[in-house]
């Protein structure tokens, strides 16, 4: 059984899942699966992700699109790992994240869940000039990123959803009894302020 379970689902992500999931191949701590659930993607999406080739990654499609909730609770039904570790199909992780995240649950038994901090970065000229862009990066980023420890999160987590889920790693066991939302947004929301 691996240690670690990196859930991701997908809609047609073709522009960044291969990214994404190098991102997580490429992890120095290398004892996970990565868990993609395709959810009724109708571009390419299915077609890069045959191509990468590594047993730890275990494919599950759904025939519709049912939305990021429900798709999460169908990966989460097939986790096997001790600590999932959510990943979007359109986000960079850094080489050391399962490491350090697994290593400081570890050490800390009290804690059932880690986030880490977020580094927003346009894929395009427009983007980066833009006011979206802008406030992303000079707001929601800062806040989130002053949110560092278990107090932060006690303070803040009523005002607004402090942690990025797709920064989370999260005791499964925890995870399996609490799912998801089944919403097509913000299916997060309330795993955060009940776990």
């Amino acid at each position: 059984m691996p240690e670690i379970s990196a859930l991701m689902s997908v809609y047609n992500g073709e522009k960044y899942i291969a990214d994404a999931i190098n991102s997580i191949l490429n992890q120095t701590f290398r004892d996970f699966e990565l868990i993609i659930v395709n959810d009724g993607s109708t571009d390419n999406t299915m077609e890069i992700i045959k191509n990468f080739k590594d047993e730890r990654i275990r494919i599950f499609q759904l025939n519709q699109n049912v939305g990021v909730g429900a798709a999460l609770n169908v990966g989460l039904s097939h986790i096997r790992g001790k600590y999932v570790a959510k990943v979007d199909a359109d986000d960079i992780s850094y080489p050391q994240r399962f490491e350090k995240q697994k290593d400081f649950l570890d050490k800390n038994k009290g804690i059932i869940l880690v986030k880490s901090l977020v580094n927003h970065f346009p894929d395009n000229l427009r983007v980066a000039v833009s006011q979206r862009y802008k406030y992303i990066k000079e707001v929601i980023e800062v806040q989130k990123n002053n949110v560092i420890s278990t107090e932060d999160i006690s303070n803040k987590l009523y005002w607004y959803l402090c942690i990025p889920h797709t920064t989370m790693m999260i005791y499964a066991d925890i995870l399996k009894q609490t799912k998801y939302n089944e919403l097509r947004l913000c299916e997060d929301h309330d795993l955060c302020l009940f776990t």
